[in-house]
């Protein structure tokens, strides 16, 4: 997984993009966002839920956040997705609170240690019982579903890092889901992703894989991860060509693990070009699962990437607009 060295911040605090702060329920707003409480295993989960106001039921689009756990950078990300005109649910999986998730440029070492004290127990824990990870995710995905701004069988969901291995677990179990997108993303869920903790006896509940063998599979992959070997990208694609998948893989050129974090994200590796190119790759993938929903056009994404170009649905034909 991505391991941040204790001793870096960002240099500058994380904000969200002005276009994409919406507002509670009871505002005006053209999108307007709203906790999504979940409850598993006796523990209540905050997840948010954006969506347009007064719209017709949306394709639901589930957002998984990289190790750290949900943070304002992924509900910024949801607001994002009801911009383009879909339903953005950030998935909280973590039981530490959200306010240490993401440490600034004031947070002190003792804070950032315990930020990843945290964030990698929960992700720990989550990853050693895989049936019971695949489940509270599929909670997710069926309550999602129930809220009434959403489409009662139409999703994808993309995610960052270890939420690409969320993504890809969600295909795995067989999870319908139209589209997957994973940014910088763990590409097997086996024991070895996990960091080994030094009372870890290696004891993992694995979990059987139905394969969702008709959601069509984006890997938005940077050149230079060293989370992502070689040996990782042949195994994914033998393992997607072996249930009949339809797979994509763009690997960014002098890219690293986290381009796609926005400045101000705790282990970001910011690249302009390659979030540019991936968000838009992740446009035009839901355009062509979704084509009866038309793509509504947003300027600059949840990193403040200008976009400099909008996807267009003309029936089940595309087109980039410049």
């Amino acid at each position: 997984m991505c391991i941040p060295d204790e001793d870096e911040v960002p240099t500058t605090p994380y904000r969200s993009q002005s276009h994409l702060v919406a507002a509670n329920a009871s505002a005006e707003s053209d999108v307007i966002i709203e906790p999504f409480p979940v409850e598993f295993n006796g523990f209540t989960y905050t997840g948010q839920i954006a969506y347009k106001r007064g719209a017709e039921k949306k394709p639901l689009i589930l957002i998984f956040p990289n190790y750290a756990g949900l943070k304002q950078f992924d509900i910024d990300q949801a607001v994002f997705m009801a911009k383009l005109g879909y339903v953005g649910l950030a998935c909280d999986l973590y039981m530490y609170p959200i306010e240490e998730r993401n440490p600034g440029p004031d947070s002190s070492k003792q804070e950032r240690g315990a930020h990843f004290a945290s964030a990698f127990s929960e992700m720990n824990g989550l990853l050693k019982d895989q049936p019971n990870f695949r489940k509270f995710m599929g909670t997710y995905l069926e309550l999602g579903r129930q809220h009434s701004a959403v489409h009662q069988t139409l999703a994808a969901a993309i995610g960052y890092c270890f939420g690409g291995q969320c993504c890809l677990d969600m295909v795995r179990h067989g999870f319908n889901l139209s589209a997957i997108v994973t940014y910088h993303g763990v590409l097997q869920s086996n024991p070895s992703n996990i960091l080994q903790e030094p009372n870890f006896d290696g004891t993992i509940i694995p979990a059987p894989n139905n394969y969702a063998t008709n959601c069509k599979v984006l890997i938005e992959n940077g050149d230079l991860d060293s989370i992502v070997p070689q040996k990782a990208i042949d195994k994914f694609k033998a393992e997607m060509d072996s249930q009949g998948i339809d797979w994509r893989f763009n690997n960014h050129s002098q890219t690293k693990h986290g381009f796609a974090l926005a400045p101000g994200v705790l282990s970001t590796e910011y690249d302009e070009d390659a979030d540019r190119r991936s968000t838009l790759s992740t446009i035009s993938l839901f355009a062509e699962v979704f084509p009866e929903f038309p793509v509504q056009p947003v300027s600059t994404n949840a990193c403040g990437t200008e976009l400099g170009q909008f996807i267009v649905n003309t029936g089940y034909a595309l087109k980039a607009r410049l």
